[in-house]
């Protein structure tokens, strides 16, 4: 309850108010019934305050509900087409949740659309933000860039479990989710052993070498988060291209005939290749997999 008998002005207008609205904070805004409801902000949390008028207990911080009062009062509409564009990534996520979260589907779906014209700048909270409203379509593009270098906060630390919160299913969905990309590495890395003939002895015609470094000439292989990096930025078919094996294994003195053997453990490397990338699942469905999505 309010001590005082004065109530809070609203901080968007000057026309008196008839309800009051409390952050998780204890900020106090003065705010209009009229507003609220044109704009259809769920009420679940009213009850009378001590003045006759109704007071609205919410679970965001002042500054969030003092910027979802300001663009009640506009119809949902920022103040530019701007704002929503040059918002701090955490206030227009936590912004979002809350215009979902309270029904007021302007500011929810204007959010929206920001958030996923943004998701190459701000992926990690893109995800919460997804993961939070079940929004499946913004999940999956803003996995795959979540998966090179981790955010640290300002101590060093990854933080990137801190922005996904203490939803143990999420964590360990996406640590499956980029697990696949780590295989998908190791096929890359890890070739086929040569053939061994009758004799045990490995064959050796020399032309594998020279085809193996055409291969991976162009491809990164160290350190492992950049090639991590390198994915989540281009898309792992940009960072392998399958077009990589597809290169002359002639023997020297052989030509123009390539070596037989060596075409069949070409052909194996490329189909291991070609199974992890098979196997790429997006995190919407690693998540249905696993019972969380």
């Amino acid at each position: 309850m309010l001590s005082s008998n004065s109530a809070p002005k609203c901080p968007c207008c000057t026309i008196p108010v008839d309800l009051i609205i409390q952050s998780s904070d204890k900020q106090l805004f003065g705010g209009h019934t009229s507003v609220v409801t044109a704009q259809g902000l769920k009420q679940e949390q009213t009850h009378r305050d001590t003045r006759g008028k109704s007071l609205i207990v919410l679970d965001e911080p002042g500054y969030i509900v003092q910027t979802l009062l300001r663009l009640l009062h506009s119809d949902g509409l920022p103040r530019s087409p701007d704002e929503l564009l040059e918002m701090d990534a955490s206030h227009l996520v936590s912004l979002a949740c809350a215009a979902e979260k309270y029904g007021v589907s302007t500011v929810a779906s204007a959010c929206k659309d920001v958030i996923r014209a943004r998701v190459a700048d701000m992926p990690w909270y893109a995800l919460r933000y997804s993961l939070d409203c079940n929004h499946v379509d913004i999940l999956d593009l803003a996995a795959p860039l979540t998966i090179g270098r981790l955010p640290s906060n300002s101590k060093g630390r990854p933080d990137h479990l801190d922005i996904l919160g203490s939803n143990q299913q999420w964590q360990l969905a996406w640590y499956t989710y980029r697990e696949q990309y780590l295989h998908l590495i190791d096929a890359v890395l890890r070739q086929p052993p040569p053939h061994k003939n009758a004799k045990h002895k490995l064959h050796d015609c020399g032309a594998w070498a020279p085809y193996r470094d055409a291969v991976l000439h162009d491809l990164p292989y160290t350190p492992l988060f950049d090639i991590l990096s390198e994915m989540a930025e281009h898309g792992a078919d940009t960072v392998f291209p399958r077009s990589s094996w597809e290169k002359d294994i002639i023997p020297p003195g052989w030509e123009p005939h390539e070596c037989e053997t060596c075409l069949q453990r070409a052909a194996k490397w490329r189909d291991d290749v070609s199974r992890r990338f098979r196997k790429l699942e997006p995190l919407s469905k690693v998540l249905e997999r696993m019972g969380g999505g």
